[in-house]
């Protein structure tokens, strides 16, 4: 069993070793709680599934995510232990319904399958760090639910991306066993990507490894993401080929097909992580000439993801009525008293911008960004940012702690910047409603 997970799952032998060790021997008692816990995509969850799957334990894998009350978090666990699939047969009632934990620990004592069943059971809280944002006594009843059902080969797996000392929200938690997953070095990368091979004869595996190479050359230092990284490998593979298939180069001419993929995987670089890139739109970006000297000099600044958001937010408070905002950007603000509007003598383009506050910019970018984006240093450094690159300007010094800021690009320069994130600026400018 252990030779066939090592194989299956590559540069996780310690990790594969360890977890067996604590649960693979069945008849024997099994920790109370086991903590893992490592970087995004470094395997975790698969891991875990596959060993419980081998050793055929009764298991139920719950993501926190999807649950933002208990009861979503109870049923699905009852559900996947006593093999109950919700139907239209049972009118898509859940095995038991549970509200709190007491009920769901009087479940899981009453369960005969629970009970009786001489092989370990097995509950997977992935993402685990979300059951901070529930209840408080959540988190410590799952550290010692052994221990509240008196049922020795009951085991919880806590997975999260964050370390241990984050979950110490007060004394006298159960301290369960930590399992760290290390995030993979560059030839653990190169041997996993390696499995990504087109199939077939028609690209031998030393022309897939000589562009797995270079593809970690540009990409491994920004980026250690598995998922990003198998995601541009692929959709950058048949662009390395293009040379190879018009017969402009050999197989074995590695130069001259760096020089040509290069371009391709900076462009790529450029849209990591947000998933806009396709083998169409790196074409399209690659042509000069479908750009206008005005967008070469937009897209020249390369401005970050929210920094981009934080821009045109920043359009839209200079250029926007503040008494507007609430029509613009509250989607259930219940029925709006009907106005005659009155003729506009100007548009507000011809006006200038008008100052803004910070609480206003940030009220428009958290309206805009369509997404939970916590409020950190980090994220207002972005506005120093702009403020340096004189794309935002600060109006008067009287004062310092409330300053007020005005935007400093045209509609054309905000337009092009929205079509980068898919934004479509004139559905929010007052001046177009």
């Amino acid at each position: 069993m252990k030779e066939v997970l090592f194989q299956d799952i590559p540069s996780r032998n310690d990790q594969i070793s360890c977890i067996l060790e604590l649960i693979g021997q069945p008849g024997e008692p099994v920790p109370p709680a086991i903590f893992v816990f490592g970087h995004t995509a470094t395997g975790k969850t698969l891991v875990v599934t596959r060993v419980l799957e081998e050793l055929q334990y009764i298991h139920a894998v719950v993501n926190c995510v999807e649950c933002y009350m208990p009861q979503l978090l109870f049923e699905p666990i009852l559900n996947k232990i006593h093999g109950h699939e919700l139907s239209s047969a049972n009118k898509y009632a859940p095995y038991a319904s549970c509200d709190n934990m007491m009920d769901f620990v009087s479940c899981l004592k009453n369960s005969k399958i629970v009970a009786q069943e001489k092989k370990p059971c097995v509950i997977v809280l992935d993402k685990c760090e979300k059951l901070r944002d529930m209840d408080t006594t959540l988190l410590p009843a799952f550290l010692r639910l052994q221990e509240l059902t008196k049922m020795f080969h009951l085991c919880v797996f806590l997975l999260s991306d964050v370390v241990w000392e984050k979950f110490r929200i007060r004394e006298g938690f159960q301290e369960p066993i930590q399992i760290h997953f290390p995030q993979y070095t560059k030839d653990e990368l190169v041997e996993i990507l390696l499995r990504d091979r087109p199939s077939g004869d028609k690209w031998p595996d030393d022309v897939y490894c000589s562009y797995v190479k270079l593809f970690l050359g540009i990409f491994y230092r920004a980026c250690r993401d598995l998922n990003e990284l198998r995601y541009m490998a692929q959709l950058n593979f048949p662009k390395y080929c293009d040379p190879i298939l018009k017969g402009e180069s050999k197989m074995d001419d590695v130069n001259k097909l760096w020089r040509h993929i290069t371009p391709h995987l900076r462009s790529s670089l450029a849209q990591l992580y947000l998933r806009t890139a396709s083998s169409y739109s790196l074409e399209e970006t690659l042509k000069p000439a479908a750009l206008s000297s005005s967008e070469t000099y937009v897209l020249s600044f390369d401005l970050p993801y929210y920094a981009k958001f934080f821009l045109i937010a920043a359009y839209l408070a200079s250029y926007n009525p503040a008494k507007a905002d609430r029509h613009i950007f509250v989607k259930n603000r219940g029925k709006d008293r009907k106005k005659k509007r009155q003729k506009r003598k100007q548009p507000e383009q011809l006006l200038g911008p008008k100052a803004f506050a910070l609480d206003r910019l940030l009220a428009i970018f958290y309206a805009i960004i369509g997404e939970d984006v916590n409020l950190t240093a980090s994220l207002l450094s972005q506005m120093s940012s702009l403020l340096r690159l004189q794309l935002l300007t600060i109006v008067g010094d009287d004062h310092i702690d409330l300053p007020r800021y005005k935007c400093a690009v045209d509609f054309e320069f905000i337009s092009t910047v929205a079509r980068t994130v898919s934004f479509n600026i004139r559905r929010y400018l007052y001046e177009f409603m």
